[in-house]
Formats: structure tokens, sequence, C-alpha cells
């Protein structure tokens, strides 16, 4: 679905991409972790045309992000930032959600509406004022009025990092029904524990791949030098599978398959 072929990209005369070359395909949930500064948040810009390689080109369904074909692929995704409120011109859900689909022409604005905020468990919300909902509502009313447009694919750049535990869960749940449902999934994120609802996983250090695997190869790996947010369970995992302590068909699918594993050692 996304091929991006020998980009560089840097600005400020410092260079964050060099002849990077990768491919995501149609149907995954791809989480790309990394510390700051690692090139997360600049591949999210690059891949929905918010920025453009100095070289190379990136194609989405054959279409070039670097020429006018960005109106046409930006028709079929979906963008999420870190911030949702930077995104909204509306001041209530309905308003937000109404100036969205009237720009695109549509009709049943109504009925698309509540599809979508039915979708997000928001339809309760439709008439209040943007500013008053709590900031896991303001993420999940971004994510309702990317899915408006029905998009083939959602970027969402750090969109948990500023929710609760439990917020953050919800979204990623509701994500991972979307994936489900055909979406495809580029999730950018910081924390590591959200990586057993990934179907792979991407580790960037200064624009570098070092790691793109399944999420249960992760486990492999020495991450702590990377400053990502390990938590405790997961540490306690990888510690179990560097001594051959977890059982030969252990599979990470989820959070409860790392509580499970864990319990066979208590």
């Amino acid at each position: 679905m996304i091929e991006i072929s020998d980009i560089t990209y840097g600005y400020d005369e410092k260079i964050i991409f060099k002849d990077f070359k990768y491919f995501i395909k149609k149907g995954e949930f791809l989480m790309v972790f990394g510390k700051n500064g690692s090139g997360k948040s600049t591949l999210a810009k690059l891949i929905t045309g918010i920025a453009i390689s100095d070289k190379g080109k990136i194609l989405i369904d054959g279409l070039d992000t670097s020429t006018d074909d960005i109106w046409e692929i930006r028709r079929s995704l979906g963008v999420i930032f870190q911030n949702p409120e930077d995104q909204f011109v509306g001041t209530t859900v309905l308003e937000e959600m109404t100036f969205i689909l009237e720009n695109y022409d549509e009709i049943d604005i109504c009925e698309k509406i509540d599809e979508a905020l039915r979708k997000v468990n928001l339809i309760d919300k439709k008439n209040e004022e943007i500013d008053y909902l709590s900031g896991g509502q303001k993420q999940k009313l971004a994510l309702a009025s990317a899915l408006l447009l029905k998009p083939k694919f959602l970027v969402l750049d750090e969109a948990s990092s500023m929710l609760d535990p439990k917020s953050r869960k919800e979204l990623l749940i509701l994500l991972k029904k979307l994936n489900e449902d055909g979406v495809t999934i580029i999730y950018i994120t910081h924390y590591l524990e959200e990586i057993t609802y990934a179907s792979r996983c991407l580790l960037l250090d200064e624009g570098r791949i070092i790691k793109d695997d399944l999420p249960s190869i992760f486990l492999e790996e020495d991450l702590l030098r990377y400053n990502l947010m390990i938590p405790f369970h997961l540490k306690l995992l990888m510690r179990l599978n560097k001594k051959n302590k977890l059982r030969k068909d252990f599979r990470l699918e989820n959070s409860q398959s790392v509580v499970d594993e864990i319990c066979q050692y208590l």
C-alpha cells in the first residue's frame, strides 16, 4: 500500500533520513517506536504529504505524495496528531463533523456523522462544546472526524501520549477493531507496552531502521538503550526470554498473554 523509495530529507542542515527505504502492506497494524529525534514524527509527515522529501519518492496506492496526487491521497487517509485540538475548527462536536463533510460535498451528512460517532462511543456528546471534552474524548472526536471519509489507512502520531492508561487502552482497542475491518494503521508511539496490539513493529534511531519484525521478536532486543518506556511486566518477560524460560509455543498476542505467561512462574 505504501512504498517509500530511497528518500532523503532534512531541515536546518540536519539530515533526518538518507536513502531510506520501507514498505507497508495493506491491512497492517504497524507500530513505529523510537526515542525523541529518531525520525518517527518526520516519517508521519512524509507519508501524509505534510513534508516532501528532498530526494526519492513515496507512493501510496501508486500515487506520488510529491505531486498533485496528494489531494486524492488525502481522501483515503486519516491523520491524528498528539494534540487533537490543533486539528479542530468547530466549537461543538457537531460543527466539527459537519465542516469536514461539507468540504467534500457529501450527502446524508447527519447519518454519516451519527455512524462515525457511534463507532467511537461519542454519540452522546454530539451537541457538546469541544472545550468541555476530556483528553480521551477529544482524541475520539479526531478519530471520528477521520472516519467520516472512510479512510483506507490511518496515521496516528503520538496520539496516546496525553491520555491516561484507561483512555489509551480504549483508543487501542478501537484501532484494533478498525484494523480488523480492513483499515491499515500506522501508529507512532514511545509506549512499548502498546506493542501487543500491532501486527508488525518498526524501531527507528536517528533515521535508521534498527529492527523491523513481529512484536514477539522485539523481546529478544535490548531496547532499554533506545530510551523506550518499557513497563515492568515487559521487562520481566524480556528477562525470562533471555534466560530461555518462556514456553516454546508462547506468542505475544495481547497484554493478557503476557500476564498469563508470567503467572506460570509464580
